[in-house]
């Protein structure tokens, strides 16, 4: 039998107006909820602010929830509900945020996002990882992140790696955002393409992290040149490699 929690106030998620949403399970079995969230509701005073991400913990001893991620906008200086990625970007409250969250082989979290900024809808993608849990967060080459994340387009200590920016052929991404790796735990992160040249499916690339250089690659061509974004995504398999799945 199963037994209703949202009413619970104990019990139910601690993330506010939940879409896009997803459960994963790290390498320990410990469960783990995200996706976009409502982190602050006054869209009228703070409406840049008021969509983000959020990632919650399941504690199966106690059946509690722990929302994980910072409760200050670092630069508008909003207060909000334990976030893990907020905007600071002008361009209104609604939020594409589109998340993908994965563990490696090592039990590192991955997460990458797509995001609005003054460019329009999705236009930029970041990436973090986290070695314990979701507790604190690092981009690619180590460095530390604050929380909660943000969408910056500058420098700034919140900001993960900007993995992904429109260019002369890319308006913006078009669909999820996925991060993968490899067995090292190399990751990589896969984009969904709108293109600026209209006529045709948006196909899939992606970008993958190069530590002898110690930084991202640029855009790589799917292994399906037309391939349609919400279908196809790549993953890690058993084996090590890199699989790219078509779900048509």
């Amino acid at each position: 039998a199963f037994e209703f929690l949202g009413n619970n106030p104990e019990r139910c998620i601690p993330m506010p107006g939940p879409t896009y949403a997803f459960f994963v399970r790290d390498r320990h079995g410990t469960l783990y909820f995200g996706g976009r969230m409502v982190a602050n509701p006054d869209r009228k005073r703070v409406p840049d602010a008021s969509r983000g991400v959020g990632l919650c913990r399941y504690d199966a001893k106690s059946g509690r929830w722990t929302p994980l991620g910072g409760t200050l906008n670092p630069v508008s200086r909003v207060e909000l509900a334990p976030t893990l990625f907020n905007s600071v970007s002008q361009w209104g409250w609604y939020r594409w945020n589109m998340v993908g969250m994965a563990f490696d082989q090592h039990n590192r979290l991955h997460f990458a996002v797509n995001a609005n900024t003054s460019l329009g809808e999705g236009s930029h993608v970041f990436y973090a990882a986290s070695d314990d849990g979701g507790e604190t967060w690092r981009r690619a080459d180590g460095s530390p992140v604050g929380l909660p994340m943000i969408d910056s387009l500058e420098p700034h200590p919140n900001r993960p790696d900007l993995v992904f920016a429109p260019d002369e052929n890319h308006l913006s991404t078009n669909g999820p955002t996925y991060p993968f790796f490899d067995s090292r735990g190399v990751p990589g992160v896969s984009v969904s393409m709108k293109l600026k040249t209209p006529g045709g499916p948006n196909p899939i690339q992606y970008l993958y992290w190069k530590p002898d250089q110690n930084r991202w690659s640029d855009p790589v061509d799917s292994p399906v040149p037309k391939s349609f974004s919400w279908t196809k995504n790549f993953y890690l398999g058993r084996d090590g490699l890199i699989n790219f799945v078509d779900h048509d």
